[in-house]
């Protein structure tokens, strides 16, 4: 993985790990009290972070299956894995996760998870995801942004960046469809609670200290009002300046998605 991205995913881990629920994991464990061995895949496995989570957090033993479309991330993530006694087994697969669902033979785990990439498929995928999962005991995606965030101190331009700001989350990923973007959490969720008893649990971002993250998120700002071909130095200018000053605070909703089978 290049520089950039390295150092981002680096940046958000951590805040990632500090946000995501804890009841999830509570009621993980307790549906999974008496079964000694659980079986996980991990879809976007990306660079690891998700199995680095909740890899000591699950009380069982763990058979692992990551899949991911990049070579590089994967190939990044083997080199860099770390085990323990509860690992039991793990395997990789390079698959596109969105266009190639039915490649995978959910059947085979007990726990589906991902984290972070909801937000970025089409609304399509939902429901051929859902499908495929039907009978699945666990669906667990964590960290889907729901369409808010927020910089302190505020500026008047505040509004203005965030509506740009989820209009591009809506746009095309890069994939041929548009995105359902701050609606992720809430599709799910309708399709599941029809054959799964559902949560919705908060995962917000909360950065007081972390500056190099706030002026990392900033730059994605900055490059959707590039993109947008608009004058929004002052705000950008006003940000910056807090940042630097550590006078400044972001706030980012996200929520996270745990599906039990009823």
């Amino acid at each position: 993985m290049h520089e950039f991205q390295n150092k981002w995913l680096n940046l958000r881990e951590s805040v990632d790990r500090n946000s995501r629920n804890k009841k999830i994991l509570y009621l993980i464990n307790k549906f999974y009290k008496n079964k000694k061995n659980i079986r996980i895949i991990d879809l976007g496995s990306g660079a690891g972070s998700n199995f680095r989570f909740l890899k000591s957090r699950l009380s069982n033993n763990q058979y692992w299956s990551f899949v991911d479309i990049s070579h590089q991330s994967t190939n990044f993530f083997k080199k860099n894995i770390k085990f323990s006694s509860k690992i039991k087994k793990t395997n990789f697969k390079i698959v596109d996760v969105i266009n190639n669902l039915d490649k995978i033979t959910f059947n085979d785990y007990n726990l589906v998870t991902g984290s972070a990439f909801l937000d970025i498929l089409p609304k399509k995928w939902f429901k051929n995801f859902h499908k495929l999962n039907i009978d699945t005991e666990i669906v667990y995606f964590a960290l889907n942004y729901n369409g808010n965030f927020q910089f302190f101190p505020k500026h008047k331009d505040d509004k203005k960046i965030l509506d740009i700001f989820n209009k591009d989350q809506k746009s095309d990923k890069g994939i041929g469809e548009v995105a359902v973007g701050p609606n992720c959490s809430k599709i799910i969720n309708s399709l599941f609670k029809k054959t799964h008893k559902t949560y919705v649990l908060d995962s917000t971002w909360d950065v007081n200290k972390n500056f190099e993250f706030q002026i990392y998120f900033l730059n994605f700002c900055k490059d959707i009002i590039q993109k947008n071909k608009l004058n929004l130095d002052h705000w950008l200018e006003f940000r910056l300046k807090s940042i630097k000053e550590k006078n400044s605070r972001f706030i980012l909703n996200n929520t996270d998605f745990l599906a039990i089978k009823k």
